[in-house]
């Protein structure tokens, strides 16, 4: 699921990004300042998530959204992407990472063929029902959204410094004043 944050109000620093003549210098600068600010939600995310092997936890990166092949709508050359989620790696796969914010639907589990050659005869719910199949239902617990939830004025203020910083080293620490 994507949430997108509209940040308006910033009329000042959008001329002044505006007067960048360089369109990438100017993305860059507006993308930075947006992987900056994510930084906040990364790290309650990381203090929210329910740990049990922590590999969830080492999952939660920011990364730079890239538009690639398709055009997304809404996004021009001089919008940023920026995401804060959880990545899967050959060596960290955390497919489940989306089983853990939203829940699941009750379904049933089966105990698999190769589950069985290696000796297991069962299944164990959590309510402690043992089987071949068990019905299972899996409670949401959030972390991504609580994160953000928490933090949207506070990664709001630290955008618009990060932004301004940027803007001065183009300008050579010189802001420049309507």
């Amino acid at each position: 699921m994507s949430d997108r944050v509209r940040v308006e109000g910033f009329k000042e620093l959008d001329k002044a990004l505006a007067e960048i003549t360089d369109t990438a210098v100017a993305q860059k600068a507006l993308e930075d300042g947006l992987f900056d600010a994510a930084q906040l939600v990364q790290k309650t995310a990381k203090s929210k998530v329910s740990v049990e092997s922590g590999k969830l936890r080492k999952a939660i990166r920011r990364y730079r959204g890239k538009e690639g092949k398709k055009k997304l709508a809404g996004i021009s050359k001089r919008d940023a992407l920026v995401y804060v989620g959880t990545k899967s790696t050959k060596k960290n796969p955390v497919f489940y990472a989306s089983f853990v914010e939203f829940g699941t639907q009750r379904h049933t589990v089966e105990l698999s063929g190769a589950a069985k050659s290696r000796g297991a005869t069962s299944l164990v719910s959590k309510d402690g029902r043992f089987g071949q199949k068990v019905n299972v239902k899996a409670k949401a617990k959030p972390f991504l959204r609580p994160a953000l939830d928490e933090n949207r004025d506070k990664v709001i203020k630290r955008f618009k410094s990060a932004l301004v910083k940027r803007i001065e080293k183009v300008w050579n620490g010189k802001v420049r004043k309507q």
